[in-house]
């Protein structure tokens, strides 16, 4: 899927539009990179596919069961 990241004010999130515009949080990994290489100002188109703990678990690993999220995860950094 292709949508815009940026920062909502409290995270970082991608937003699309399928039907109406919905917006997720990025993945905890793909923001702690994101944090480190641009500004809160900062706005890109990305591809990303949507995950949570179930249809990834290995990307979950260090979150407790059940605590993982829906949320974006880059396809292109």
């Amino acid at each position: 899927m292709e949508g815009l990241l940026s920062h909502n004010g409290k995270e970082w999130v991608v937003k699309y539009c399928h039907i109406s515009e919905k917006e997720l949080p990025l993945y905890y990994k793909d923001s702690e990179e994101i944090d480190k290489a641009f500004t809160t100002k900062f706005t890109k188109s990305v591809v990303f596919e949507i995950i949570d703990e179930f249809s990834h678990p290995h990307l979950f690993e260090d979150i407790g069961w059940g605590d993982g999220v829906y949320c974006a995860k880059l396809k292109n950094k």
